[in-house]
């Protein structure tokens, strides 16, 4: 297991309570237990995902996943994009990905304090208690950048999965680098 490396879900970014670590000596190998582990969320197939893993050092790998429904079942095959990413794209979608990684166990949110007996209208920060939403859900946000596969391969459209019941997270797909 020496040589396994450790590798983490990067578009889609998920925050819920799913797993995003994927260990393997391969790439390739870690995109197939993480499509396998995320698509057992999905409640459809969906013709074609492009998703990218990281690794440790915030290497980005590629893949595309196609999909055919044979009967009540689907078959897939994945394939390793070869990465042909600017610089400042590359840069720009870590710098984005870390962003949300840090916020990853629930929003920060300001709570008013009204324990308070004055009768004082004006309000500082320290009337505010800051509190933590954790995601209880596997998949409560989802966060896509389907701009970052337009250099790799060319794209017109994005397929979304639809995700099981109950599951209902908020998706945000960026567009725009």
């Amino acid at each position: 297991m020496g040589d396994r490396k450790k590798y983490f879900l990067a578009n889609p970014f998920i925050n819920g309570t799913m797993k995003k670590e994927y260990s393997s000596k391969h790439p390739i190998k870690a995109a197939y237990k993480a499509f396998n582990y995320l698509s057992g969320y999905f409640s459809n197939s969906v013709p074609e995902y492009l998703f990218s893993l990281r690794d440790e050092s915030y290497n980005l790998y590629h893949f595309n996943v196609t999909e055919k429904r044979v009967g009540d079942k689907v078959n897939y095959t994945i394939t390793e994009l070869t990465n042909q990413l600017s610089a400042d794209l590359e840069k720009k979608f870590i710098s984005e990905l870390k962003k949300v990684e840090q916020q990853e166990g629930g929003k920060k949110h300001k709570h008013k304090d009204d324990d308070s007996s004055s009768s004082s209208s004006s309000s500082s920060s320290s009337d505010y208690k800051l509190y933590v939403v954790k995601p209880v859900q596997p998949v409560s946000y989802y966060w896509y950048n389907a701009y970052l596969y337009q250099p790799i391969t060319p794209i017109t459209s994005v397929y979304v999965p639809s995700f099981t019941v109950p599951l209902s997270p908020y998706i945000r797909i960026n567009i725009v680098p």
